[in-house]
């Protein structure tokens, strides 16, 4: 193996939390946007993993959101935590 290429402990991606929030109202203009429902995704699994993840975040990713044209969603999710 490349030791340029190898991980290590430091630079090694695990998963510390898990969090899902769905959301279904009955009437679906009542449903919360995209970067809402990412938002409550992310509040959970902080509260999953001990309740202090989010203020070690050092980045937040999304790959390939179609569902609602953002400038920035996650900025925009940023700014709902």
């Amino acid at each position: 193996m490349n030791s340029s290429t190898s991980s290590t402990p430091e630079t090694t991606p695990v998963i510390a939390a898990i969090g899902e929030y769905t959301d279904r109202p009955a009437e679906p203009a009542h449903a919360l946007e995209p970067a809402a429902s990412m938002a409550r995704a992310l509040e959970a699994a902080n509260a999953d993993g001990g309740g202090k993840l989010l203020e070690q975040i050092d980045t937040i990713d999304l790959i390939a959101l179609i569902s609602w044209p953002y400038e920035n969603p996650v900025g925009r999710v940023c700014e709902m935590l």
